[in-house]
C-alpha cells in the first residue's frame, strides 16, 4: 500500500517528484535527524480537485544509523506543538496538523516503510475550524545526499 486516506478519499503517493522523501541528516554528533515529505496525486475531495502534501519538520534521534530508526514512533499531540515544529498538511492550503503519530516500520533497498495517522486542519478560516482524519501507509526513498536522487531517476 502506498497511499493516503483522507476521510474516505484515497490518494496515490506521487513518486515522480523530489517532494516525496525520507530526508536524513547526519550533522549532529548526538544522533541523526530526519524529516518526512509526502506528496500525493490529485483526486476529488469535498467537490474540489486537491493535491495533498504532508511535511514534517526535523525529528531528532539518538541513533547513529538510519536502520536503527526502524520501530521508532514520533507523536505530536496538539496543533501548537505541530505549529512550533513546522509540521504542515496541505489540502486546500498549508495548515499545521492538529495531531499525528508517525511510525517507521522498516528499511529495504534504500526505501523506508512508514505509517502516519492523525488529524489535519481542513479549513483554518472556518469558525470553528474543520478537520479531516488521515492515514498514510507508504514506502519513501531515503535521501541522505543530493546524489541519492539519481537512484530514483529524479
Amino acid at each position: 500500500m502506498t497511499e493516503l486516506k483522507l476521510n474516505d478519499t484515497f490518494f496515490a503517493l506521487n513518486t515522480n517528484t523530489r517532494e516525496t522523501a525520507f530526508f536524513v541528516f547526519n550533522d549532529s554528533e548526538d544522533g541523526l535527524e530526519y524529516s518526512v515529505d509526502c506528496c500525493f496525486q490529485a483526486n476529488e475531495f469535498q467537490q474540489e480537485r486537491v493535491t495533498p502534501k504532508l511535511q514534517l519538520g526535523i525529528i531528532v534521534t539518538s541513533v547513529q544509523r538510519i536502520e536503527d530508526t526502524a520501530g521508532m514512533t514520533f507523536t505530536v499531540k496538539n496543533m501548537d506543538e505541530a505549529y512550533n515544529r513546522d509540521d504542515l498538511f496541505y489540502i486546500f492550503e498549508q495548515e499545521p496538523l492538529v495531531n499525528y503519530q508517525l511510525s517507521i516500520l522498516e528499511f529495504k533497498e534504500d526505501r523506508v516503510h512508514i505509517t502516519c495517522s492523525g488529524t489535519a486542519m481542513n479549513d483554518g478560516y472556518a469558525d470553528p475550524i474543520t478537520t479531516a482524519t488521515f492515514e498514510i501507509d507508504c514506502w519513501l526513498p531515503v535521501i541522505t545526499d543530493i546524489k541519492d536522487w539519481e537512484k530514483y531517476g529524479l
